[in-house]
Order: C-alpha cells, then sequence, then structure tokens
C-alpha cells in the first residue's frame, strides 16, 4: 500500500524536476518576460495557499480517499492544459489550477503514509523525500533528452500527463477507503470548527518554531530550484539542454544524499543531522554566488 504513496510523491517531484528545468524553453516559446515569470511561479502558491487548509482539513473529517483521486484527476488535467497552453493566461491557470490538486492528491498522500506507521515518521519521510528526489533528478533528465532530440517542452507535459492517469489508476486500485470517514458530507460549521482547532496549534512555539523553519529550509529547496534553470541560461548562458543537464548532476546528487539518509536516521537522531547541514549551506550559497567560474559552481 505504501509504494503507490510514494509514486504519486515520485510523479509529483518528476513534474517539479522537468518544469523548473524547462523555464527558458517556456519563456521562449511563450514569450515571457521576469514579470510574468515571476507571477508564475508565485501566484499559483499564494492562491494553493488559502484553498489548501480547507482541503486538508476536510481530509481528516471525510473521505480522504476520495479528496486524493479527485485531486489526481484535476492533477492530470492541469497538466493536459499547461502541454497546450499557447498564452501566458492559459499557463498560469494550468498552473494555478495544478497547485491545490497536487496539495489533494500529494499532500494527503503523504498524511496517508505517515497514518500507516505512526512509529516511524523519520523513517518514512526519508523515503518519501527519497521517491521526490528521484522523480526531480529523473524531470530534468527526461527534458534534456527530449530537448536533444527537437521535441521540447509540450511532448514532455503530454508524457507527464499519460504517467499521471496510469498513476491515478493505480491510485483508485490501491488506496483504501479510511475506516473513520464520514459518508455524509460535513457541514461548513464542522470544518470552520476543524480549522479553528487547527489554528489553535499555532498557540504552540514549538510548532510555529518549525513551520517557520520550514518555510526557511524551502529557499534551499524548491526555491533555489525554480530559479536555477534560468541563472544557468542567462547568467551562465547555457543552453536550455545544457541547463537541463546541469540540473541532473544536482539532483543527482541529492539523490545520493536522500539514498544514504535512509539508513544514517536509524544511527543518528534527525535534528543533529539538520543542525549540521543548516552550517554545511549557509556555507556553500554565498560561495555558489560569488564565484563565476561554471564547473566550480
Amino acid at each position: 500500500m505504501n509504494i503507490i504513496y510514494l509514486l504519486i510523491e515520485f510523479l509529483d517531484e518528476l513534474v517539479f524536476g522537468l518544469g523548473e528545468a524547462a523555464w527558458p524553453l517556456i519563456r521562449n516559446d511563450l514569450g515571457l518576460n521576469y514579470v510574468q515569470i515571476g507571477l508564475a511561479l508565485s501566484l499559483p502558491g499564494i492562491l494553493g495557499n488559502s484553498i489548501e487548509p480547507f482541503l486538508f482539513i476536510l481530509g481528516d473529517v471525510w473521505k480522504r480517499r476520495t479528496i486524493i483521486l479527485l485531486g489526481g484527476v484535476i492533477f492530470a488535467t492541469s497538466l493536459m492544459l499547461t502541454g497546450i497552453a499557447t498564452t501566458f493566461y492559459l499557463f498560469i491557470f494550468s498552473l494555478v489550477l495544478f497547485n491545490p490538486a497536487s496539495g489533494a492528491f500529494v499532500s494527503l498522500s503523504q498524511a496517508s503514509l505517515m497514518d500507516s506507521e505512526p512509529a516511524r515518521h523519520e523513517q518514512n519521510m526519508a523515503r518519501w523525500t527519497f521517491a521526490g528526489s528521484l522523480g526531480v533528478m529523473f524531470g530534468p533528465f527526461l527534458l534534456g533528452g527530449l530537448a536533444l532530440i527537437g521535441w521540447g517542452w509540450r511532448p514532455a507535459y503530454w508524457l507527464l500527463t499519460a504517467f499521471s492517469a496510469l498513476t491515478l489508476f493505480a491510485a483508485f486500485k490501491r488506496i483504501p477507503s479510511s475506516p473513520s470517514a464520514d459518508d455524509r458530507f460535513p457541514s461548513m460549521r464542522a470544518v470552520l470548527e476543524n480549522f479553528r482547532n487547527a489554528l489553535s496549534v499555532l498557540k504552540n512555539l514549538t510548532v510555529l518554531r518549525w513551520l517557520i523553519l520550514l518555510e526557511f529550509s524551502d529557499l534551499m529547496l524548491d526555491i533555489l530550484h525554480g530559479f536555477l534553470a534560468l541563472y544557468l541560461a542567462d547568467v551562465m548562458r547555457l543552453s536550455a539542454a545544457h541547463a537541463a543537464f546541469v540540473l541532473v548532476g544536482y539532483t543527482g546528487i541529492g539523490l545520493i544524499g536522500d539514498f544514504l539518509l535512509m539508513p544514517f536516521l536509524d544511527r543518528v537522531k534527525g535534528l543533529d543531522y539538520l543542525r549540521v547541514s543548516v552550517l554545511i549551506e549557509c556555507i556553500l550559497l554565498p560561495l555558489f554566488l560569488l564565484t563565476s567560474i561554471l564547473w566550480l559552481k
């Protein structure tokens, strides 16, 4: 059962890895400027963050499996729309659609994976991260290969749509119903009450601290990754295909680290590893930005 959740995470990060590597091609094809790129990178997340909390609360009080599967349908539909988008407005609409769909399809799958083995949260998070890293690495590799044979980014999104449909079919077959799911759709009052209960957790300073640190950690994860292909193409003057293959190496090293982390966490406390990795990142990022030598970057 856990395999299907890891497959969903692999798919989500495959989309992310390919999409971030495709920005130079998308920018040139759609004629986007940096303002439009900034909107495309930020607006879906802003809107998605206002919708997802209610989806997650609904996933706790109603049929989580149904929400996951509906999210998967919209997930695949948004990828198809991205692949056929010829204007900025259709393109950004597809991204706005994708963001909450990913929350329902992927984040609730992650919650279900964590619920399946409460005593092994760290180990399952390491497996989840490894599955995602595998997808992130394979995404730019797929795009780079298609770019080299002249297919470009649109056929890549069509392939992602087909893979999403297959994953959704597997999820339909493999994800079980929640034993505590209520057949009746909850009232808005009940949803709001649970939402207030969730907000009350923010009064716990420990929870609040980890949420803030989580957002800061994303600066070295999705945020950095989101701009990296454009940085390599516009600043380092690499072709879109070469920038994609550089991202393969970047994510490949991360994949090795995530693979080694799984047995490592059985011997070392995750918090100790976190502290050391933060210190190393604070040294490496300034060095990356200061040097102009490509191989050293």
